[in-house]
């Protein structure tokens, strides 16, 4: 029974299944959309570029507010707005057509997970000292990860056989019912430690900050921005013409849906394994230095191979390193709010996620639309490897500071 006397653990572990019932219509969406545009009343391949963004780019100066909002408000009330949004945006893509009317909702889309993700993140700093929070943000990262699963699957396997209207109210009647576990699981005052971390607190920026909100750029560029955005593309190309298995089709959303499935289907296992070994860690630059030149290699890869066992291949490494590196980023931040301004630094953490997963559907698609998937991927791949020489150049700094008798790299 969740109540009152709920523990830390388990308030976040409720709070991430909250947030993955929310996400459902817009992971189906990110499989769906690409592939069926024109059954949404789309004109043109842009128009889904668009669709795909916005939803990040109202974020920008969204976040901020709602920075303000957690600090002012209770955090049930901003959980609420947001779950009532979730509902009614996740039915809305069943039912309404056009650009016009599908570009409202995913701007609404985009509030709501404003009020979802800072408020997610908050209530992980609130529960979490230096010996456990990598495993907690590994947690709610993992539990929520379960939305872009279900919703994934759906978009890929069940629009297919039934259709989007179906699928939307199914993940609505989720979002609906959801509302009164809210009401017991999230406390109604204002924290106190977020309250305590964020006065006077004016010098929450430096080099290292910003070196992790680059690395928090990134994450939303080339996680949740290309990949995600390009992955039916990806498949399709792949794929010559629709399988069938038992009278069940199988097309390029189905296979696209499965790949990205298997990622949230071990993130609540692994996600946590990966942020416990992080908090042992007494420094973690090689680790980002390694993840940056993984990735990057893995996207060179990418606009290289056109045979479907190889890219199965590729995309499921692709999956289990970006789980570690979103933890890995999450925990960087998580670091620096905890030591400086919580609101602030999660605030800025979340505004630098969104304006690469917002950039990225944009660049993208105008990519794909000019020259080719491939390229598109070269120059993911190249971007990583320029970050990934900045961030050798960072530690190598870091590392003279911390022999010198002044210490300036984070002044």
């Amino acid at each position: 029974m969740v109540g009152d006397g709920v523990s830390g653990r388990q308030r976040v572990r409720w709070i991430a299944i909250l947030t993955a019932i929310a996400l459902l219509g817009d992971s189906m969406i990110l499989i769906v959309l690409p592939l069926y545009w024109e059954e949404f009343g789309l004109t043109a391949i842009w128009q889904v570029g668009v669709l795909l963004s916005v939803n990040r780019l109202i974020r920008l100066p969204i976040n901020p507010l709602v920075g303000w909002f957690y600090r002012t408000y209770e955090r049930r009330t901003g959980f609420f707005i947001a779950m009532s949004l979730a509902l009614v945006t996740t039915l809305a893509y069943g039912y309404v057509q056009g650009f016009i009317w599908l570009l409202i909702a995913r701007i609404l889309w985009g509030v709501a997970w404003a009020f979802i993700r800072l408020g997610g993140y908050l209530t992980v700093l609130d529960h979490s000292n230096s010996r456990n929070r990598g495993e907690l943000i590994g947690l709610y990262n993992g539990l929520w990860g379960l939305g872009g699963l279900v919703g994934m699957l759906a978009g890929g396997i069940v629009v297919e056989q039934t259709s989007i209207a179906f699928v939307t109210t199914l993940f609505a009647g989720a979002a609906c019912f959801s509302l009164p576990t809210l009401f017991k699981v999230i406390p109604r005052s204002v924290s106190e430690q977020v309250r305590d971390k964020t006065d006077g607190k004016g010098d929450w920026f430096s080099i290292h900050t910003g070196s992790i909100l680059l690395l928090s750029f990134t994450t939303g560029l080339v996680i949740f921005g290309v990949f995600a955005t390009t992955l039916s593309p990806f498949v399709e190309r792949m794929i010559d013409d629709n399988w069938t298995w038992h009278g069940l089709v199988i097309g390029a959303a189905t296979v696209a849906g499965l790949i990205q499935a298997v990622r949230w289907a071990w993130d609540p296992f692994v996600a946590p394994m990966v942020g416990k070994r992080l908090d042992r860690m007494r420094t973690k630059g090689p680790v980002v230095f390694s993840m940056l030149l993984m990735i990057a290699s893995l996207f060179f890869i990418a606009g290289s191979v056109h045979d479907f066992v190889l890219a199965s291949v590729f995309l499921l490494v692709f999956q289990l390193i970006s789980t570690i590196f979103v933890t890995l980023t999450d925990s960087l931040a998580a670091e620096v709010a905890n030591q400086t301004d919580r609101v602030r630094m999660m605030t800025a953490h979340t505004i630098a996620i969104d304006l690469g997963a917002a950039l990225g559907p944009l660049i993208g698609f105008l990519v794909v639309a000019t020259v080719h998937l491939s390229f598109l991927y070269f120059m993911t791949s190249s971007w990583l490897l320029l970050l990934a020489i900045y961030w050798c150049w960072y530690e190598v700094r870091k590392k003279e500071s911390e022999y010198s008798p002044v210490k300036n790299i984070d002044a």
